[in-house]
């Protein structure tokens, strides 16, 4: 999107990926995270699990909460069960 802005064009002629920009489109490895969250599991042991540092871990909860527009792990679980993320 930075590319698209820093051109001079009319956004008229700019192709605007959507699914860029919404907000709830989970990675894989972000989808995989929400799983473990919903299962209760820490960032040391999604970390553990999934082979990456528990820093990455939280990261990968980080981006999650945002895309989902809530606060904490809890309502991560919550709301990928409302919108059948995860079962």
């Amino acid at each position: 999107i930075e590319v698209f802005a820093r051109q001079n064009k009319p956004i008229a002629n700019q192709v605007i990926l959507i699914d860029l920009l919404d907000a709830h489109q989970l990675t894989t490895r972000e989808l995989s995270v929400l799983q473990l969250i919903c299962l209760g599991l820490t960032n040391r042991e999604i970390g553990k699990k999934l082979h990456i540092a528990e820093s990455t871990a939280r990261d990968h909860v980080l981006r999650i909460s945002h895309k989902l527009q809530v606060r904490n792990r809890t309502a991560c679980a919550a709301e990928a069960i409302r919108q059948r993320l995860a079962s």
